[in-house]
C-alpha cells in the first residue's frame, strides 16, 4: 500500500488563486487549507499512484495543525464540514483510495472545555479526566508543553469518551483507518481496549502507530504506559535513552548512534500493532543519506516504510539529485510506504528544523506549490518512479 500524507492547512484552499498566493509559505498560525482542497487534488493525488491519503486532524482544535483537541467529535470549522468529510471519504473511495485519520488520544487542548472546567471546579467531573499535580495550574502534559495537558486513561469515563470518538468516524463516515499519535503516551489497557473496539470493522482497517520517542530525558517521565504497568519496560527504556547521550533523544539528528528505543518500542508494541510508521528503517535510510549513499536497508513486510514527515526536515533537505530519486526508488520498492506531501515536487526548505529554538517544524509545512505540481519535471519524473503505468 502506498500513502500520501496530507497537512491539512497546508495543502490546498481550493481556491487556485488564493493556493498561488501561499505558494511556499510558513508560519505559526492557519493558512487556509481544508477538506475542499483536498477533495480537489484526488485526481491529482490518484494520478501519482496512491491508494491511500493521510489526513492530519480535523477535529475541532485551537492550531493550525489540528493536535491540539477542542472536541474529539467535530471537524474543525477551518478545515470544513462534517458534510465535506463525508464527500471526501465518498470521492476518494469513488478512485479506490482509502482515507486514514491522524487520531489523538493522548491529549487535548488546553482550551477544551472540559479541561477547562475542571481547573475552574475543584469539584468538576472532569477534574480526574487530567493529572493535577497541584490544582490548578499544574498538571501532566504532552512533552511538557502546557497547551496539551495529558488525558487520565486510567480514568474510566475518560478512556471511554476517546473511544466512542474512535468509533464515531468510523461508523458515521466509513473512514479505512487511524494513524495513532504519541502511542508512547497512553497506558498499556488503553491500546488493548482500543485494538478490541476497532476489530469489528473488519482486519482491512488500518492502524499506524507512531512508534517513537523524541525529546528530552525529563520529557519520560510523562509517559504513563511504562511508569505505571510495567517497571522492566521502564528499566529497560531509560538504559536505550541513556545510550544515546547527549540528554536528546531526537530520532533526526545526525549524532544519535542507534534507533534502539524505536526498536524496542516496535518489539515491545507488535502485541497490538503490525503495521507500524517504522522510524527504525527511518533511522538507517536518512543516515545512509546523510553519508551520501542510496538506503539500502529492508523493513519487514508489513511496516511502513516512509522517508520524511510533518516532525522532520524534509527528504530535499538531506539530499539532493540522484540521491533524492535513489531513495524515491528505495521507498516505491516496499511494500509498504508512505510519502510527506511535496515531495513530489521536490519541495524545499530554507533552514533545518533543528535549527530553530521552537517551531522549527514549520520549515516542514510550507505550503504546497501547485505550480509546480502541474508543471514541474519533479513530479514527472515522480510518476515515473512511482506510477509508471499512468
Amino acid at each position: 500500500m502506498r500513502i500520501y500524507q496530507i497537512f491539512v492547512d497546508r495543502f490546498s484552499t481550493g481556491d487556485p488563486n488564493r493556493d498561488a498566493e501561499l505558494a511556499g509559505k510558513t508560519g505559526k498560525s492557519w493558512m487556509g487549507g481544508n477538506l475542499h482542497g483536498v477533495i480537489s487534488k484526488l485526481d491529482y493525488i490518484e494520478s501519482l499512484g496512491f491508494d491511500a491519503i493521510w489526513l492530519t486532524p480535523i477535529y475541532r482544535t485551537s492550531a493550525y495543525h489540528g493536535y491540539h483537541i477542542t472536541d474529539f467529535f467535530d471537524v474543525d470549522p477551518h478545515f470544513g464540514t462534517k458534510d465535506d468529510l463525508r464527500t471526501l471519504v465518498q470521492e476518494a473511495h469513488r478512485r479506490d483510495i482509502r482515507v486514514i485519520l491522524d487520531f489523538v488520544p493522548n491529549h487535548v487542548s488546553s482550551e477544551h472545555p472540559f479541561f477547562r472546567d475542571a481547573q475552574k471546579n475543584s469539584q468538576s467531573e472532569y477534574r480526574d479526566w487530567f493529572v493535577f499535580t497541584r490544582w490548578p495550574d499544574e498538571y501532566l502534559c504532552y512533552y511538557n508543553i502546557r497547551e496539551i495537558p495529558k488525558l487520565n486513561l486510567y480514568n474510566p469515563d475518560a478512556e471511554n469518551h476517546v473511544l466512542d470518538a474512535a468509533e464515531y468516524w468510523v461508523d458515521e463516515f466509513g473512514i479505512d483507518g487511524y494513524r495513532l499519535d504519541h502511542v508512547v503516551g497512553p497506558p498499556w489497557h488503553f491500546w488493548r481496549d482500543l485494538v478490541r473496539t476497532l476489530r469489528k470493522y473488519g482486519r482491512d482497517f488500518l492502524l499506524l502507530p507512531e512508534l517513537w520517542a523524541s525529546g528530552a530525558k525529563r520529557s519520560f517521565l510523562h509517559m504513563f504506559w511504562f511508569l505505571r504497568e510495567n517497571p522492566a519496560w521502564r528499566r529497560k527504556l531509560e538504559r536505550l535513552i541513556a545510550l544515546r547521550g547527549v540528554g536528546d533523544v531526537w530520532v533526526w539528528k545526525p549524532h544519535i548512534r542507534n534507533p534502539g528505543v524505536e526498536r524496542f518500542l516496535i518489539r515491545t508494541f507488535k502485541y497490538f500493532f503490525d503495521t507500524p510508521l517504522d522510524f527504525v528503517t527511518n533511522f538507517y535510510a536518512r543516515r545512509a543519506l546523510r553519508l551520501g549513499e542510496i538506503p539500502s536497508v529492508r523493513a519487514p513486510r508489513r511496516h511502513f516504510v516512509f522517508l520524511d514527515n510533518h516532525d522532520m526536515d524534509r527528504l530535499s533537505w538531506i539530499a539532493s539529485g540522484e540521491r533524492y530519486w535513489g531513495a524515491l526508488e528505495w521507498l516505491a520498492s516496499a511494500r509498504n510506504s508512505v510519502v510527506y506531501y511535496g515531495t513530489e515536487i521536490c519541495a524545499q526548505q530554507k533552514r533545518s528544523v533543528n535549527d530553530y529554538a521552537s517551531y522549527g517544524d514549520t520549515e516542514a509545512r510550507r505550503f504546497m506549490d501547485w505550480s509546480a505540481a502541474q508543471n514541474g519535471d519533479c513530479v514527472r519524473r515522480f510518476r515515473e518512479v512511482f506510477n509508471p503505468r499512468a
